[in-house]
């Protein structure tokens, strides 16, 4: 293991001590690297190697007697075997702005059986990595290739050893027109190899694609690296054969294409949201329908354009949706304007690689148009045209459930215009809807708000007045047959006249006989009023 100088300052620029420190862990010589004093800055495995484990820490202990002019230096120490003296060649190294001193051991100093050799380091680091690893000699022949390079090329090593590192280039090259060339495969590395080695530039990963023996394309990343051998420097390269990684990072980059263009084209509006509720993305329909340009939404909180109403239900949305739940619900919102609309949302969990929920993808159209048309439909089919009262359809209902209810004493007035006819006959329909209208405007004034007031004819008015008795219904006539009293005097217009009849229902199931005493009153009081008995009011 790498034994790290005690220093707080880094020994080289560019935080490359690591890399420079297991180099010359690799190294089967002593090398210890120590300032102008003897003191020591870092010893590799080998030399610790020679000593006992309980005095292998060398970091911040002298060298007895070091002197930075002498060019060797005896080093006595003693070892699990007995005393051991070593010649180590000294040279300086200038780095920034300091001088470290490289102690290292004559190739004499071990025996040869001590050393490991080539074969033996190249077995150890090269053949077990995961990468493709390859070594030049100083001609530039390739004189290692693991199997991974076998496996990425194509070509053995019995095949490859020996051969010219431009050679193999050009054999793997994709385009035999335009041969990778020794050049532009190191990249100028070549010229830079000491400055690799003393750390004062870092090694660069650059990319290539080749052709391996078969014809298939392979892309390729890879370093080149000095590699030091029996105080040889050689050029090597790790390499790294990326295709799969390439080919699903452009078919995921296809994939977010599609995805993209299709969502943009999309008439529903997309949002996706992170878990605390931001707009991290969104597609032109929904920009358009909150009425913004390009990029407005991005970042902003969806629950600033919540109705105060519907932010209750959002929440619970929200953590049915985080749950794990897709959910389906109506939302009124405000646009930046301020206009309301009614949004149809579908919403699903947004889940990570592992599965994790990082928020949520919702998908939206603007149905406030469709809630208004339904609302017209709904108050249509239970409200009358011209006077806007409720219609016959919803009288007779209302008169069903009220019977079989508990809100009893109830009470109906009838009420039938007089000379309803002989209006339309002499001024037109439009007068004789203007009159309907009038009236219609009176008695809803005139009666309560859980009164159902309603148009069930030509000219024929019903009102349904749950807990009611007899008196407070005659009471609410006579206010009735008092306002129009006071219309009639002031319009210029065709004054309102009226006849009506009140029938009171104390029980369940006597409200249909209320209503035929109450119709029949009001017949009764129209011939009274056409014989002169009963004065007009």
């Amino acid at each position: 293991m790498t034994e790290k100088p005690s220093e707080n300052k880094a020994l080289f620029p560019g935080g490359v001590d690591l890399l420079v420190f297991n180099l010359l862990d690799c190294i089967p010589l002593s090398v210890i690297l120590a300032t102008g004093e003897g003191r020591i800055l870092f010893a590799n495995s080998h030399t610790r190697s020679t000593l006992p484990p309980e005095e292998n820490d060398l970091i911040g202990k002298t060298l007895p007697d070091f002197k930075v002019d002498n060019k060797i230096y005896l080093w006595e120490h003693k070892s699990g075997k007995g005393e051991i003296r070593q010649y180590l060649s000294v040279c300086a190294l200038p780095v920034q702005n300091r001088t470290i001193y490289v102690l290292i051991s004559e190739k004499e100093s071990l025996p040869r059986r001590d050393r490991p050799s080539l074969d033996n380091i190249f077995n150890i680091f090269a053949e077990q990595s995961n990468d493709g690893v390859f070594i030049c000699d100083q001609k530039m022949n390739i004189a290692r290739w693991n199997k991974e390079m076998e496996r990425i090329t194509g070509y053995p090593a019995r095949q490859a050893i020996g051969m010219p590192l431009a050679q193999m280039l050009t054999l793997i090259s994709p385009d035999p027109s335009n041969p990778i060339t020794e050049f532009r495969f190191l990249q100028s590395h070549k010229s830079d190899i000491p400055a690799l080695i003393i750390g004062d530039k870092k090694n660069r990963l650059l990319e290539e694609e080749i052709r391996d023996r078969n014809g298939f394309l392979h892309t390729i990343e890879y370093q080149v690296i000095p590699v030091l051998i029996d105080d040889t420097i050689l050029l090597g390269a790790t390499i790294r054969d990326i295709t799969k990684t390439k080919l699903s990072e452009a078919t995921l980059r296809a994939s977010e294409t599609r995805f993209r263009t299709v969502v943009e084209a999309m008439g529903e509006g997309v949002v996706s949201l992170d878990k605390d509720l931001k707009i991290i993305f969104s597609n032109p329909a929904a920009e358009t329908m909150f009425g913004a340009g390009r990029g407005y939404l991005t970042g902003r909180n969806i629950r600033e354009f919540i109705s105060p109403e519907k932010k209750s239900l959002m929440e619970e949305m929200i953590q049915k949706i985080f749950s794990g739940i897709s959910s389906r619900f109506e939302l009124d919102i405000e646009d930046f304007r301020g206009n309301p609309h009614t949004i149809l949302v579908t919403a699903s969990p947004w889940r990570g690689a592992h599965q994790q929920i990082n928020g949520c993808i919702t998908v939206f159209s603007d149905i406030t148009e469709i809630k208004i048309t339904e609302e017209i439909l709904r108050f249509s089919s239970n409200h009358d045209e011209i006077t806007h009262l409720y219609n016959r359809h919803f009288f007779e209902e209302e008169k069903s459930r009220l019977n079989l209810g508990r809100r009893f004493p109830v009470s109906v007035v009838v009420i039938d215009l007089d000379d309803f006819k002989s209006i339309n006959d002499s001024l037109g329909h439009g007068a004789g809807d203007a009159l309907l209208k009038e009236f219609g405007d009176i008695a809803r004034h005139v009666f309560r708000a859980e009164d159902v007031v309603a148009r069930i004819g030509g000219d024929e008015f019903a009102i349904l007045l749950p807990q009611t008795d007899k008196p407070a219904v005659l009471e609410a006539v006579q206010r009735l047959r008092d306002t129009v009293c006071r219309y009639n005097s002031k319009t210029s217009g065709r004054p309102i006249c009226f006849s009506a009849g009140t029938g009171t229902a104390k029980a369940p199931g006597e409200l249909d006989d209320a209503i035929r005493r109450a119709d029949n009153r009001m017949y009764r009081e129209k011939k009274l009023k056409k014989s002169g008995q009963v004065p007009e009011k």
